[in-house]
């Protein structure tokens, strides 16, 4: 079994228009640097965006894919573009890679029978030609070497530049120059996402997805994006941190509703309203009752 690999990829929360000390986020390995996105609208709702770029493309010749075929691959087939599917009836444009690495080409497939649908388990690492998930999903785990953490994730439709999810809370994570995929959302308070990922949180939109662990602070300490806080914590803004070093410390999710544990869980804080630090801050995107450990 592989391990696991860089990934050049980076989830972008997006709610509208980039706004002065906007958090940013960060996957385990990523070499990039995030921003946020911009808004874009399908059908009167605010969906999420991501900006990426990964290493790899195949060249295209009379619309067929020039493929340095692998021996034990099935052969790709039409070249089809994921952001708008228009394969035939019983087939779907599969996003795939050279063996392994980011998506850099994407053709016509059979979709499987039964076909195993978006949030299902499935086997087949992303680079490869076919799998088992539905037409408009993809089989994908951060290119991690366990397969118990990979999932069909709904592809993301629109355009690279301004790509959508279902869920106008979903994140859209661009795996390389080709396609991407609709992170699941989470509740930092019950994270229930595949093995190998943990919920991230982008405080200032608020934005809340499964993605992959990092190397994360704890409670109090520094943080430079959400990635680099330990799960259950946010990178928010050092004034609501008691002592932090930083510009940004990890802060404690905590709940509204129920008792206050935030003292001892960062001495110095009580349980408080999420806080609105961002004109982007979409309400309907913060779960219910979710509150932060914060400095009175």
């Amino acid at each position: 079994m592989r391990g696991r690999l860089v990934l050049l990829g980076v989830f972008v929360f997006g709610c509208g228009p980039s706004s002065p000390g906007a958090t940013t986020l960060a996957s385990e390995s990523a070499t990039s640097t995030t921003s946020m996105g911009a808004t874009t609208s399908t059908s009167g709702a605010t969906a999420s965006t991501a900006v990426t770029e990964s290493a790899g493309e195949v060249s295209t010749t009379g619309g067929s894919l020039n493929f340095a075929q692998q021996p034990d691959l099935p052969a790709p087939g039409v070249a089809c573009d994921p952001w708008q599917d228009t394969c035939p009836e019983g087939q779907k444009c599969k996003p795939f890679a050279q063996n392994f690495g980011p998506w850099a080409g994407a053709s016509c497939v059979p979709v499987a029978e039964p076909p195993t649908p978006v949030g299902g388990a499935c086997e087949e690492a992303e680079w490869a030609i076919t799998d088992a998930c539905e037409r408009g999903a993809v089989c994908h785990g951060f290119l991690g070497d366990d397969e118990q953490g990979r999932r069909c994730h709904e592809l993301c439709a629109g355009t690279p530049t301004e790509p959508t999810c279902a869920d106008a809370c979903s994140t859209c994570f661009k795996n390389g120059a080709v396609a991407g995929v609709c992170l699941f959302p989470c509740d930092p308070r019950a994270p229930a996402c595949p093995a190998g990922q943990v919920c991230q949180i982008a405080a200032d939109l608020p934005r809340f997805a499964c993605g992959p662990g990092g190397r994360p602070s704890p409670a109090g300490e520094p943080c430079t994006s959400p990635g680099t806080c330990a799960e259950g914590t946010a990178c928010v803004a050092a004034a609501l941190v008691p002592g932090c070093a930083g510009d940004t410390c990890c802060a404690p999710v905590c709940d509204l509703e129920g008792p206050d544990v935030c003292a001892g869980a960062l001495p110095g804080t009580t349980c408080a309203p999420w806080p609105v630090s961002s004109p982007d801050f979409d309400d309907a995107c913060l779960p219910a009752g979710l509150g932060l450990c914060s400095a009175p």
